[in-house]
């Protein structure tokens, strides 16, 4: 009987794992303009480079003929530099049964400047998973727009005001804002 307890288990949590996906299928499954207008043998190059350890010493060609590179790569994570001034991050987080990706891409506008989409695992985006923050919350601010660098560590989200770096007239910002993943809620919620 004991044993048949085992077994019943096993096969309840067999659906969950069956739906979690890897930063690797992620990467190989994203939509081309996700990823940097990638194809998908592409990213198969860019995969075999990296496991040879290779990492970003090779380059592929996009769609749109620019030099693309992988940076990072774990089981969670995956950082593609293409061209000079777009940098692609993919970090899988857990989410009820399944598991999501959040997809930041930073561009060098001089300074930093990023946007996070959460997308699942068919790359519908979940618009309520992520609402960026209002002007307002980064208090006052002599810039006359924001820019925006976005990182993620662990399960933490952390917002970092660049636009000292943009605009040298303006003092230098060093605040951030922190947020942390919510599994069961699906989305980031601010840390106070």
């Amino acid at each position: 009987m004991n044993m048949m307890k085992r077994i019943a288990l096993l096969c309840l949590s067999l659906p969950v794992m069956a739906s979690a996906q890897t930063a690797r299928e992620f990467f190989l499954s994203a939509p081309v303009e996700l990823v940097g207008y990638i194809d998908k043998s592409s990213r198969l190059d860019l995969l075999d480079y990296y496991d040879a350890g290779l990492g970003a010493d090779r380059s592929v060609k996009t769609n749109r003929n620019v030099d693309a590179r992988l940076l990072q790569f774990t089981d969670s994570t995956f950082t593609v530099k293409v061209g000079e001034v777009l940098t692609i991050c993919g970090k899988i987080l857990p989410a009820k049964s399944d598991t999501v990706v959040a997809m930041i891409e930073t561009l060098a506008t001089p300074a930093p400047d990023s946007k996070l989409t959460i997308y699942n695992k068919e790359w519908q985006a979940l618009s309520k998973a992520w609402t960026a923050p209002a002007d307002k919350a980064w208090g006052k601010h002599e810039g006359t727009f924001l820019l925006t660098e976005y990182t993620i560590e662990g399960d933490t989200l952390i917002l970092s005001d660049r636009t000292g770096e943009w605009n040298k007239d303006l003092a230098p910002q060093t605040k951030t804002l922190k947020y942390v993943w919510q599994p069961k809620s699906v989305k980031f919620k601010q840390l106070k």
